[in-house]
């Protein structure tokens, strides 16, 4: 399935809007090795601090009221050297999907211990949880948990995980969250999305990398 954005101009709502930037973690060793992650805590590899301060020089000037974090040790990691000196705040509902027993495997480790629950969860993560992980119903409610608390206006920051950037987008988008994670999201790459003062959204970019090398 593909997931389409409607990209077409219209006269905006006059307010007061809600920029918010959706920022990826940068790389761990795990994220190299093609490992899931989830709740497991690695921290970033010398790649992935390489890449967050690239993404440093890319939002020097960028003026933000609030900055939240997921509390795994990647996220905070990456904020750090993003936003050195300003205060981060840090917020478990922002943690990637607890993939359980599946954590600290590769794709190919994983067919070979988990099998056919393994398989069905990768078909259809929306109806399968992941072996001892987290269901998308628990993801969705603790991610649009957070959304539902940030501010009216302003600019504000979030730096956490692929996983909770495309429950983000697929919130905005109303569409499935397993087609939406289709949509590449990289290791410091930036997202942007707005809310206008009707409480419509527009994504106004999508995985900006041309920061990074």
């Amino acid at each position: 399935m593909r997931v389409s954005i409607d990209m077409h101009q219209r006269r905006p709502p006059d307010g007061p809007c809600l920029d918010l930037v959706l920022l990826r973690h940068g790389p761990t060793v795990w994220n190299e090795e093609k490992r899931f992650q989830g709740w497991e805590d690695p921290a970033l590899s010398d790649a992935g601090r390489a890449r967050a301060e690239r993404l440093a020089v890319r939002l020097a000037g960028e003026q933000l009221d609030h900055i939240y974090s997921s509390d795994l040790r990647r996220a905070r990691e990456t904020a750090a050297i993003v936003f050195p000196g300003r205060t981060i705040a840090v917020d478990e509902r922002l943690r990637e999907l607890h993939f359980g027993e599946l954590e600290g495997h590769t794709h190919d480790e994983c067919e070979e211990r988990f099998g056919d629950p393994f398989r069905s969860w990768v078909r259809d993560p929306a109806s399968h949880d992941p072996p001892g992980g987290e269901g998308l119903a628990s993801f969705r409610e603790r991610v649009a948990g957070w959304m539902a608390d940030l501010p009216a206006k302003g600019h504000v920051g979030m730096v956490a995980h692929s996983g909770t950037v495309h429950l983000v987008l697929a919130e905005i988008l109303g569409a499935p969250y397993p087609s939406v994670a289709r949509i590449r999201i990289s290791g410091c790459g930036i997202s942007r999305v707005r809310r206008w003062p009707d409480g419509g959204w527009s994504v106004e970019c999508l995985n900006d990398t041309t920061h990074l090398p």
